[in-house]
């Protein structure tokens, strides 16, 4: 993956798909997500995922069925490319 660009949702396509995938024999309902900073904050508050309710340490969730319905209808899709490197 050294030097290559890959729009900021792909991954995140990944993981919903994941996580569906794997909530299918496990019972799983929802993507939660401990965002590192602001920005991280943003970036998945932009593709549906919001606070959970009571949590004072800024985690935020995404329900499955919802984030899968965004991935049918292309709500969820991949911007700008950003540049992944591996050190």
């Amino acid at each position: 993956m050294r030097g290559r660009s890959y729009a900021p949702g792909v991954f995140l396509f990944e993981a919903i798909e994941r996580a569906a995938a794997a909530g299918e024999h496990a019972a799983a309902r929802f993507i939660a997500v401990d965002p590192i900073d602001e920005n991280a904050q943003s970036f998945y508050s932009a593709f549906g995922f919001r606070p959970v309710p009571g949590d004072g340490g800024g985690r935020i969730y995404l329900r499955i069925d919802e984030a899968l319905a965004a991935l049918d209808e292309g709500q969820i899709w991949a911007s700008q490319p950003v540049a992944i490197g591996v050190c």
